[in-house]
């Protein structure tokens, strides 16, 4: 009997890492139903980028303010100073829980840092543009 490699690939990987690859792409949002692979598509994806990365997850009993995505902005440009050939990437799963999240984003990402940011997120009712998925699968979007 052969052993079999249980390994899954999920495109979106594969798609938002080439997204990636290009010099100061844009911020990539992983959206979906609950319980449809966007925290571990975001996971393989920090585990198969190729300089460093951090993940934080914005999933406590009481939601966090924008000061939440301050610090975790701020721990990601400190592993960049640290090893400054790459842009790091920081993964915030759940972002949609943090308090004015939006404007933190924009705010920060005015700083110009480099930062190659992820969010996984469930977004309802709002139109975003999908490059992949479908029924159920996690979708991802350039803004």
């Amino acid at each position: 009997m052969t052993e079999r490699s249980l390994n899954f690939h999920r495109r979106i990987v594969a798609e938002v890492l080439k997204a990636l690859s290009v010099p100061r792409s844009l911020i990539q949002i992983i959206t979906g139903p609950r319980q449809v692979g966007k925290t571990t598509a975001a996971l393989e994806i920090a585990a198969q980028y190729p300089a460093p990365h951090g993940f934080a997850a914005a999933d406590s009993p009481l939601p966090p303010g924008g000061e939440w995505i301050d610090a975790q902005w701020l721990f990601a440009r400190s592993k960049f100073q640290a090893h400054p050939q790459r842009p790091v990437l920081l993964v915030l799963d759940e972002v949609q829980k943090v308090r004015g999240w939006s404007e933190s984003v924009k705010r920060l990402c005015w700083l110009k840092m480099p930062l190659e940011p992820i969010f996984s997120t469930i977004f309802q009712g709002l139109p975003l543009r999908s490059t992949t998925g479908g029924m159920g699968r996690p979708k991802w979007t350039s803004s």
